[in-house]
């Protein structure tokens, strides 16, 4: 086993422990990394693992906030986190906003294609709550603000227990805690 400095800047480092394949065979477990910091007196883990990867910024939800630091830190760009309660797409068709822990997005276009399902009012959009699946929306009044900030493409929306994130093809969204998603876009829709 040997290490190696992936990188190292303003007083962070990024090691990874790389097995030597000449004496595990057959197999050789992945390397192993650990970010460390250095507090002027010795180096402290800020985190270690299999799978840390800085550069991997489309996953959900993103790194946890000191690897996220360490990160920053050693030059990886990360994704911008928009917090505020509303938002919209860069393309100004979605917007959302979440309400006691309910995430709804609506989008201007209308759901494509329209839910099997019966609605009396419009198909506006998809709503995301903390105990239940994904599912449309019908209703008669959109939480589209046009003054709402902005998530550009590649950044990320964090509120409550849900996450976001904004992308050419449209709008993810995912809430860790129970494993439900939807993906919302001009041509098609998914909620699960």
């Amino acid at each position: 086993m040997r290490s190696e400095v992936v990188r190292c800047r303003n007083d962070y480092a990024r090691v990874n422990a790389v097995p030597d394949t000449s004496v595990c065979p057959p197999t050789c477990y992945q390397e192993y990394e650990a970010y460390v910091r250095w507090t002027g007196e010795r180096w402290r883990v800020v985190d270690f693992g299999t799978g840390i990867e800085c550069e991997d910024t489309t996953s959900l939800p993103p790194l946890p906030a000191p690897i996220r630091h360490a990160c920053v830190a050693l030059g990886y760009r990360q994704p911008t986190i928009l917090t505020a309660p509303s938002f919209q797409m860069p393309s100004r068709n979605i917007g959302c906003a979440l309400t006691e822990g309910v995430l709804r997005c609506d989008i201007l276009s209308g759901l494509r294609p329209e839910p099997a399902k019966r609605c009396q009012l419009d198909w506006v959009g998809l709503v995301l709550a903390p105990d239940g699946p994904a599912k449309p929306t019908c209703a008669g009044d959109t939480v589209y603000e046009a003054g709402a900030p902005i998530l550009e493409y590649g950044g990320m929306w964090h509120g409550g227990s849900i996450w976001c994130e904004s992308r050419r093809s449209g709008l993810s969204c995912f809430d860790p805690r129970s494993e439900r998603a939807f993906d919302l876009s001009r041509e098609s829709w998914f909620a699960g």
